[in-house]
């Protein structure tokens, strides 16, 4: 009979798994939990997924629950061509709507003041804005990043997918460091019980990463100090790094490669057009003029 099978069929089939993964199956189990406590697949109906998807709106992203709705959808057809089930219903819940993500990018001027004022405290927070800014590495691979992972004879720094630490895209990566970086680096310093870069000194936390929280607090209060208007989050600082690589006129595919993106797809939301940058673009042109316009020969300077 279609659907008269126990969900937890789903986790013992072999040999291929419909659901693959600890974190897939937190999430799958969470969805059913909510499903009016369904023991089997037939159970399952289209309204228990639109009350989780309505329910889930208050507590994360849209794109958060699109991807948690999708991995519903592909375990439920699975189930469907095992004939585990007659119909999948997920197929007739529709995804939330993902408004573009909207980044502030500091301008060099921007970044080197924020770096000039958290020098002068003299501590971590100099060591992360540099890294962020010169490696654009997102704030789990900064917080993760141990002494070893620093080559400053190659002048490189290793993002190691391992099972120590696992990155976005699962895979390692090797970034070279700019004579900046590598100096300020080679200032920063040791903790005496960890090869932790960025160790807690708290004493109840001897040898564990900071919290992303104490970074964040951080740079709040240090964009304040640095007299930088809006609000910047730390991922704004990766976002930076992007930005300016693609305003001086790097390839896409090297910064995917430098920001550890899986497809070129994802590093192009990242490669913004300003108003000015598109005027100044169409003004070079030159079509029906001997010569490129005054404006644009002042924006090349």
């Amino acid at each position: 009979m279609f659907g008269a099978h126990p969900l937890s069929t789903l986790f013992n089939r072999t040999p291929v798994l419909l659901v693959e993964g600890e974190d897939d199956k937190r999430i799958f189990e969470q969805i059913m939990r909510s499903s009016r406590g369904a023991r089997y697949l037939h159970q399952i109906k289209v309204e228990d997924i639109e009350d989780y998807k309505a329910r889930r709106v208050n507590e994360v992203r849209a794109s958060t629950i699109n991807q948690e709705l999708m991995l519903l959808g592909s375990v439920l057809e699975r189930a469907v061509e095992w004939k585990y089930l007659g119909e999948n219903p997920a197929r007739k819940v529709k995804k939330l709507k993902v408004a573009e993500t909207e980044y502030n990018t500091l301008t060099v001027d921007e970044a080197n003041r924020l770096l000039n004022t958290a020098k002068r405290d003299n501590d971590w927070l100099y060591t992360f804005i540099a890294l962020a800014l010169n490696t654009g590495m997102r704030v789990s691979e900064m917080l993760a990043l141990t002494w070893d992972d620093i080559d400053f004879k190659a002048h490189t720094i290793s993002v190691l997918n391992d099972e120590d630490f696992e990155t976005k895209s699962k895979k390692s990566r090797y970034l070279p460091m700019n004579d900046f970086l590598f100096g300020v680096l080679k200032q920063h310093p040791r903790h005496i019980s960890c090869d932790l870069i960025f160790a807690s000194k708290k004493s109840n936390r001897q040898g564990e990463a900071l919290h992303s929280n104490s970074v964040k607090l951080r740079l709040d209060q240090a964009v304040t100090d640095a007299g930088i208007a809006g609000h910047y989050r730390i991922h704004d600082l990766r976002h930076s790094f992007g930005t300016r690589l693609a305003d001086i006129g790097e390839n896409p595919r090297t910064i995917m490669e430098l920001m550890g993106h899986s497809s070129i797809e994802v590093t192009m939301q990242y490669i913004h057009s300003t108003a000015d940058r598109k005027q100044e673009a169409v003004y070079r042109l030159g079509f029906g003029s001997n010569k490129i316009s005054q404006k644009a020969i002042s924006a090349q300077a």
